[in-house]
């Protein structure tokens, strides 16, 4: 999520019980079933059971992914960031 969320930032987050209704564009923390972490902006997805996880750093090797929802088990809002000094 650089230059947004830098490595070693600190971040808020709350909890999103019920996620099968996501705004789109915000930032969410993931975690999947496997354990898995990450932090995306959230997008649609041309199949309706995954998202498109958008990545800020607009670096060739990073690219638009898709998530199925089904992998998710949390899901955090990112509600704002301390930046590392």
């Amino acid at each position: 999520m650089e230059p947004e969320i830098n490595h070693g930032d600190i971040i808020a987050l709350r909890e999103i019980p019920d996620f099968s209704f996501i705004p789109y564009g915000e930032i969410y923390a993931i975690v999947t079933t496997t354990g898995m972490r990450t932090v995306k902006r959230i997008g649609p997805s041309s199949n309706p059971d995954c998202y498109s996880l958008i990545p800020t750093n607009k670096s060739p090797e990073y690219g638009v992914q898709e998530i199925p929802k089904s992998v998710i088990c949390r899901m955090y809002e990112v509600l704002g960031c301390m930046k590392k000094i």
